[in-house]
């Protein structure tokens, strides 16, 4: 491999490692609003007659979006790691 070659994929992959780390922040932040979000609704669900099964189905989804999230995460982080 030419040294220009080896410079380019080194430029490539520091361009690549760069763009995986914002990304984890914005997938950290995404999370840490999610989960607000979902206290609030569940606060507000709680609130209502009929609050707390619907409190409960908020929980619930909010914990499958956060496994969703970092199962996205996690296969980023592995496919650039590679």
């Amino acid at each position: 491999m030419q040294h220009t070659d080896r410079q380019a994929l080194e430029e490539k992959i520091a361009h690549l490692e760069h763009a995986v780390s914002e990304l984890s922040d914005v997938i950290r932040r995404q999370d840490r609003d999610l989960a607000a979000l979902t206290r609030r609704v569940e606060i507000l669900a709680a609130t209502e007659p009929s609050g707390r099964a619907r409190a409960a189905a908020a929980s619930c989804w909010a914990t499958n979006a956060r496994r969703i999230g970092e199962t996205v995460q996690s296969s980023r982080i592995d496919s650039a790691t590679m």
